[in-house]
């Protein structure tokens, strides 16, 4: 076993806010590479649908949704979202 199998996230899923640019876009595709189907968010929809491409590049599936984390009822319809995604 290598030391990038003890980090694998195989069979999980991954929720990476800002995930759209910048940081959050490399740790979204990042976490794709390693295994996981990731779930980014963001406020712009275009940026989000630029990440998703990157990580279904990788193979791994991605959903793009749009969600202000300041706001508690747009985090609790997000998580809704993935769970019935």
């Amino acid at each position: 076993m290598g030391v990038l199998d003890q980090f694998s996230l195989a069979g999980r899923t991954a929720l990476v806010t800002g995930g759209g640019t910048g940081i959050g876009k490399a740790l979204a595709v990042g976490f794709a590479e390693a295994g996981a189907d990731v779930v980014v968010c963001g406020r712009t929809q275009a940026t989000l649908d630029d990440a998703a491409a990157a990580i279904e590049a990788t193979g791994r599936r991605a959903l793009a949704l749009t969600a202000d984390v300041t706001k508690a009822d747009e985090v609790n319809r997000l998580i809704d979202r993935i769970v019935s995604a």
